[in-house]
């Protein structure tokens, strides 16, 4: 995702002032990670980071980074860690804030593994002082397809996410929250946050009106052993006032990304500009685009009742065809 999204993302603002420090728990030199991220020579000639090896189990993470910090202008920083490890990073920019600089911290989803994690992550959070600081980021909200969407009143949405890819490189984070936690707690439903007038009112007593587990044929293999985590989700809630319908998984025959309002289809798929836009907006102080805290625990709160109505998984095969997993299930 680095090669792919972000240093693109980055190179693509054409930022003056933006000097790039990059922490990560491997071995490398400024020039081999700089190699490892950039795709071709345009890059290399304008990416230019320095590289430091840390420890993200230490709430000091990078002791040598303070040389680069201003206390005359806002430091920014981003953390793509796996959300139990964001807690470290939480008090490495707290305790700076603390010492007088003036930070700005952005984290991708999720926010926390579960309900509970939140909750403690809220409270690091409220303990130095970050709630105005910190931005969440869900780079599905910038995707051009999605940001079309609007808040509007309907009776019916759906949403569909499914990719012809499997693990790639994510086998054991992945394996650990399945599609469940990973698209739908997030990207799925942020967006309908964004398109209803009262989230928490909605959501205050809805049902699960069908939740189904797949998981591909062959994910086991992969994996190196057997394991009840879903590759798909088709999940169908009744909130107070509308329906919702949930679908996605991986290894079809065929990449499809829609959302659909009261019949309405509008595509998002692919965006070469999600990323630039969560980073511009984030640089910008453009707070409405992101996620909130608050979306994020009524996130958990939502998945822990989902969770109730958890049965095993169905097999299915790798190439199914996406449009048929939409009209028949699996």
């Amino acid at each position: 995702m680095v090669r792919r999204k972000v240093v693109p993302a980055l190179l693509s603002l054409n930022h003056p002032n933006l000097n790039i420090i990059a922490l990560g728990r491997r071995e490398f030199t400024d020039s081999m990670y700089q190699a490892l991220v950039c795709e071709d020579d345009e890059c290399r000639k304008k990416f230019e980071p320095k590289y430091y090896k840390v420890d993200f189990g230490d709430s000091l993470v990078c002791e040598d980074c303070d040389k680069y910090l201003s206390k005359n202008e806002t430091n920014l920083f981003y953390s793509a860690l796996p959300p139990g490890q964001i807690e470290d990073v939480l008090k490495y920019v707290g305790l700076l804030k603390k010492g007088g600089f003036k930070v700005k911290l952005l984290i991708e989803k999720p926010f926390g593994t579960d309900l509970k994690h939140a909750k403690h992550l809220v409270s690091v959070i409220d303990q130095y002082g970050l709630q105005n600081d910190l931005f969440i980021s869900d780079h599905y909200l910038f995707k051009d397809g999605v940001r079309k969407v609007r808040p509007r009143s309907f009776s019916k949405f759906k949403m569909v996410s499914l990719e012809d890819v499997g693990l790639e490189k994510r086998v054991g984070y992945f394996d650990r929250i399945g599609t469940l936690k990973d698209m739908i707690q997030s990207h799925f439903l942020n967006t309908i946050f964004r398109i209803l007038n009262d989230k928490a009112e909605e959501f205050s007593d809805f049902k699960v009106d069908h939740y189904v587990r797949g998981q591909y044929l062959g994910y086991a293999k992969e994996l190196g052993k057997k394991t009840e985590t879903e590759t798909y989700v088709s999940l169908g809630i009744k909130t107070k006032n509308k329906y919702l319908e949930f679908i996605s998984g991986k290894r079809f025959d065929s990449k499809l990304g829609y959302i659909e309002i009261d019949g309405k289809r509008t595509d998002f798929g692919a965006s070469k500009n999600d990323y630039k836009n969560v980073f511009s907006g984030f640089i910008n102080d453009l707070r409405g685009d992101f996620a909130t805290i608050d979306e994020s625990i009524l996130a958990w709160e939502i998945i822990e009742k989902i969770e109730m109505n958890k049965k095993p998984v169905v097999f299915y095969p790798i190439g199914m065809s996406s449009i048929q997993s939409i009209q028949n299930g699996l």
